[in-house]
């Protein structure tokens, strides 16, 4: 099943940076995204959370 532009939306970073090349919006771009115009890739933002160790006591 396809996500929805809403759905990718939550995952983007939401700064409008434009740095995708889908102006004007980080919305137009999820958009661009749920219908196959567009590659993940084109966005700077969103990457895997990252899991650090937390901080050593002692």
């Amino acid at each position: 099943m396809a996500m929805k532009a809403l759905d990718i939306y939550k995952h983007l970073p939401k700064t409008n940076c434009k740095r995708c090349g889908y102006p004007p919006t980080c919305l137009a771009f999820a958009m661009k995204l749920a219908i196959g115009k567009a590659d993940i890739e084109a966005c700077p933002g969103p990457r895997p959370p990252r899991y650090e160790d937390p901080p050593r006591r002692g």
